[in-house]
């Protein structure tokens, strides 16, 4: 009969490391990614309520709203970290971009397009 190798491992004992990391800026971040979700949805509502005249100012909101959206649920999902905060400060975008992750890596390159998107589709329907 074969040796069962489950029962040599012990699952209750604790991992190597230090399991996931903690973040303490998470609920910062994800205040302010309500923040900006709600902000973002205000500017969309605005767009749709209000008939204004200027497509440059209805292409704005659009623009500034969807961005908000897509920027604020990426804090929500995946909070900032104090490195992020403290080099979003400065003025060198290049710095932060390097130090961000993957996932918002193209988060914000999703996000660009979304904001043009929103911005040309103002621009066509209006």
């Amino acid at each position: 009969m074969a040796k069962n190798r489950d029962a040599d491992i012990d699952y209750a004992a604790a991992p190597d490391d230090d399991g996931p990391r903690h973040n303490p800026t998470a609920p910062k971040s994800r205040a302010l990614g309500v923040f900006f979700v709600l902000l973002g949805a205000g500017a969309g509502a605005a767009v749709l309520a209000f008939d204004v005249p200027s497509k440059k100012v209805t292409a704005a909101l659009a623009a500034f709203g969807s961005l908000g959206v897509v920027m604020g649920a990426g804090m929500i999902l995946v909070p900032w970290t104090e490195e992020m905060f403290a080099l979003n400060q400065q003025d060198d975008f290049g710095k932060l971009f390097k130090a961000m992750p993957p996932f918002w890596k193209a988060w914000f390159v999703l996000s660009m397009v979304v904001m043009l998107g929103a911005m040309f589709a103002v621009f066509a329907l209006k």
